[in-house]
């Protein structure tokens, strides 16, 4: 009878190690999934602060490019604006010429 006993007692010892070893286990495996989501989540930020600052950054570029085409722009218009006067003031003193040889 005290082998049959023994055989339960062991039975139940090794039944209860099994159990504290799975709520072991489980508790393991919660604890890294919550840190991959916790990895996972901090990478994601970190992903679009990088996204956010590339689009600023491109948002500068694209701005300061505008900006020298504007005023490039702006010179050529200039440009044309004093071609166009001298052009009429060359016709006036042409005209002024033809009129006063006449």
């Amino acid at each position: 009878m005290k082998t049959v006993e023994e055989i339960k007692l062991a039975e139940q010892e090794s039944d209860e190690i099994l159990r504290t070893a799975k709520v072991n286990a489980d508790n393991i495996l919660r604890k890294a999934k919550e840190d991959v989501q916790k990895q996972r989540a901090a990478t994601e930020e970190k992903v679009v602060a990088m996204k956010n600052s590339l689009l600023e950054k491109g948002s500068k570029d694209i701005e300061a490019d505008v900006q020298k085409i504007v005023k490039d722009a702006g010179h050529d218009a200039d440009k044309i604006k004093k071609e166009k006067l001298a052009v009429k003031d060359i016709d006036k003193l042409v005209k002024g010429f033809l009129t006063v040889s006449e």
